[in-house]
């Protein structure tokens, strides 16, 4: 597990060196942002509408799902320990 996350801090360090070779500044940095969660969230967002529909849809009356929700949108699930 440590070797994993070893290689993807020393992939995304290369891969930003190469594209922000004029350093690091707020507009870099905003621009970096903005990418990753391009790249991540619309799987997150596919993902978490799969396990509403396949776990709570059977599991959870409708507003107990839809109090969840919230949660897992805006991603502080983990703050909340009564949604696991």
């Amino acid at each position: 597990m440590v070797l994993f996350f070893m290689l993807s801090g020393f992939g995304l360090t290369i891969s930003s060196n190469t594209k922000y070779s004029d350093g690091w500044n707020l507009k870099n940095y905003k621009d970096f942002i903005v990418r990753r969660l391009l790249n991540i969230m619309p799987l997150y967002y596919v993902f978490l509408i799969w396990v509403f529909i396949t776990k709570y849809s059977w599991t959870n009356t409708i507003e107990e799902m839809f109090s969840l929700l919230p949660s897992f949108i805006t991603l502080t699930q983990a703050f909340f320990p009564a949604t696991f």
